[in-house]
């Protein structure tokens, strides 16, 4: 059994596409996105249309931008948004059609699967009590063990898939913790998308003891494909996105 796990599409439909191209070559059997299919980028109403036409898409849990779009920001005393995070967010919402949104305001914020033997939780980030993401680890940071085990300490899974900070993570312990790293924000690898690959053992796991000889994890394969960026990048100064600027700097590395 292979999962293809995508996070963090950010309206970039060419890094979507060369992830789905790779994944068929990869033949993998089921794919699972962990949320903010929007913001940023360039193409939502293109990525959501590519997204929802996938035939073996599995799970799809929505992020942090995909609520904003939906639902608005949080109360302002928990969330600052930037003047330039409103306006791109009132684009995004002149550009989606109403089944677009609907789509966005539907998807539940995480989601569970078993797959040999394997309890998965599936979520974008954790929420707190409130139902407001947790302050996250700054995607220019490498979280440490403890600061992830933290954040999901209360989740009874093997394994936990989260995205969110754009930073690939793989911490091994009595879980493991994936982040396969943003797939449509190429930051300064400026020319490759991101996505990861579950290779499942054919024969159930028997137990969920870590040590014992009977249990084989399955293996990550991190995918690192290439495509061409500029087109992203190109069609962010035509259609002059509100606030291009930092998300050419921030989100595409470019100086």
């Amino acid at each position: 059994m292979k999962l293809g796990i995508i996070t963090d599409i950010h309206n970039n439909v060419d890094a979507l596409n060369a992830i789905l191209n790779r994944f068929d070559r990869e033949a993998v059997d089921a794919i699972v996105c962990l949320g903010d299919i929007v913001g940023i980028g360039p193409w939502p109403r293109e990525t959501i249309e590519r997204l929802t036409g996938i035939p073996n898409l599995r799970v799809v849990v929505k992020g942090n931008h995909d609520r904003y779009l939906a639902e608005g920001f949080p109360d302002p005393m928990k969330y600052r948004a930037r003047d330039d995070e409103v306006r791109f967010k009132e684009w995004e919402r002149g550009i989606l059609d109403a089944k677009a949104k609907s789509y966005l305001a539907a998807l539940p914020v995480d989601a569970w699967m078993n797959i040999s033997g394997y309890r998965i939780y599936v979520t974008h980030y954790p929420l707190d009590e409130e139902g407001c993401y947790v302050r996250h680890i700054p995607f220019v940071l490498e979280a440490t063990p403890e600061q992830i085990k933290g954040l999901f300490q209360p989740i009874d899974a093997d394994i936990i898939l989260y995205g969110h900070n754009h930073r690939p993570s793989l911490i091994r312990d009595d879980k493991w913790y994936i982040n396969v790293g943003a797939l449509g924000c190429p930051g300064l690898d400026l020319t490759i998308a991101r996505a990861g690959i579950l290779h499942f053992p054919e024969s159930p796991a028997r137990c969920r003891e870590t040590d014992c000889a009977c249990r084989t994890w399955p293996e990550l394969q991190l995918i690192r494909e290439p495509y061409d960026v500029s087109r992203a990048i190109d069609a962010i100064n035509r259609l002059d996105c509100p606030g291009r600027e930092l998300i050419l700097s921030i989100f595409y590395g470019l100086r």
